[in-house]
C-alpha cells in the first residue's frame, strides 16, 4: 500500500514539475506578478484623468522582469522585481522583491525557502559579527532588501532600518519582510519624535531625555518637547511615554552603530542553486543619534 502511494505521489510530482518545465522562462516570471500588474492594469484606463502610469522592464527572457507604480485613488504603489537563477540541471530559482506602499509592504521572497538557496549560516551576524545573544527577540528591528540585477547573477543584499513606529512580530532582529498587520494594529505613529529631533537646537537635550532628567532641559527646548504631548496626530500621552519610544529607536540604533557590513554582495553557484558570499561592502557611514532620527523613515497610516 506505501509502495503504491508513494508511487501516486511521485506521479502526480512529476506532472506538475513537467507541467512547470513546459511555460516558458518569459511565462513563468510573469505569473509571479500577477497581482500587482492587475492591480496596475485595471486602472491604467484612468491614467490621462489621474495621471497615473505604471513601469514595466520586461527582460523576462534573459531572467529579470519588474513591473511597478501608482494607482488610484490614493496614489498607492506596487512594485514587483524577479530574477531567474539557473542551475546546472536546467531549473532556474526565482528571487523576488515586492513593495506596497500603502501597507507598507517590503518581502523578499523565492519559489524555494530561501535558508536553502541563501549562503550557508547566513543572518544578522553576516552584517554585525560582533553581535551574541540575540535570542529571544519579539520584534524585528532591521529588514533585508536586495538588488535583483538585470545582467549577470551578483546580486546585492542590504541591512536596513525598519520604518519607526512598525513592531512587526519576529524571533529574529533580521528579517525577510514586514508589513501592517490586522489593520495597522502593529503601528504606532512617532513622527512627532522626527518634529521635535527637527526643532531642538541642543542635541544633549537628546540624552537628557533619555536620562528621564528633564529638570536639567532648558525651558526653550522643553517648550519644544511638551509640544508633542497632547490629542494631536501622533502625540504622546505624557513624556515618560515619549522617553519609552525614543528609547526603543535608541537601542536600534545602538546596533545599527555596531554594523560592519552595509551590504554584501551574493555569487550564484550553479552546481549548488545556491548563493555564497562574495565580497562585502564596509559600512561607510555614521551617524550621531539625531541624524539617525532624521534620516530614516517613520511610520504614518496611508490613503
Amino acid at each position: 500500500m506505501k509502495t503504491r502511494l508513494f508511487f501516486i505521489a511521485n506521479f502526480i510530482f512529476t506532472i506538475i514539475v513537467s507541467g512547470q518545465q513546459t511555460k516558458s522562462l518569459s511565462e513563468q516570471m510573469w505569473n509571479r506578478v500577477v497581482l500587482c500588474h492587475s492591480t496596475l492594469k485595471e486602472n491604467f484606463e484612468e491614467a490621462d484623468e489621474y495621471g497615473i502610469l505604471y513601469d514595466v522592464i520586461d527582460d523576462s527572457k534573459n531572467g529579470y522582469l519588474m513591473v511597478g507604480g501608482a494607482f488610484p485613488p490614493c496614489g498607492c504603489e506596487c512594485y514587483h522585481y524577479v530574477g531567474a537563477y539557473k542551475g546546472d540541471d536546467g531549473r532556474y530559482t526565482f528571487i523576488e522583491k515586492e513593495k506596497w506602499s500603502c501597507s507598507w509592504t517590503h518581502k523578499i521572497s523565492s519559489d524555494k525557502n530561501l535558508s536553502e538557496i541563501f549562503p550557508v549560516d547566513f543572518n544578522i551576524k553576516s552584517f554585525i559579527p560582533s553581535l551574541d545573544n540575540y535570542e529571544n527577540i519579539d520584534f524585528a528591528l532591521f529588514y533585508l532588501d536586495v538588488e535583483i540585477p538585470r545582467k549577470g547573477t551578483d546580486t546585492e543584499v542590504m541591512i536596513k532600518v525598519i520604518p519607526f513606529g512598525m513592531f512587526y512580530e519576529s524571533d529574529n532582529i533580521l528579517t525577510f519582510e514586514f508589513k501592517e498587520e490586522n489593520n495597522t494594529s502593529n503601528c504606532r505613529s512617532i513622527y512627532q519624535i522626527y518634529d521635535l529631533v527637527n526643532k531642538i537646537q541642543d542635541e544633549y537635550t537628546l540624552e537628557l531625555i533619555l536620562k528621564n532628567e528633564f529638570e536639567k532641559i532648558s525651558e526653550a527646548e522643553m517648550e519644544v518637547i511638551k509640544g508633542t504631548i497632547g490629542s494631536g496626530y501622533g502625540g504622546f500621552e505624557s513624556l515618560d511615554e515619549l522617553r519609552m519610544y525614543l528609547i526603543k529607536i535608541k537601542n536600534v540604533y545602538d546596533l545599527y552603530s555596531r554594523i560592519e557590513y552595509e551590504k554584501i554582495i551574493f555569487g550564484w553557484d550553479r552546481k549548488l542553486a545556491r548563493f555564497y558570499i562574495k565580497r562585502k561592502g564596509q559600512h561607510s557611514k555614521n551617524m550621531t543619534f539625531k541624524e539617525f532620527l532624521l534620516e530614516n523613515q517613520y511610520w504614518s497610516p496611508v490613503c
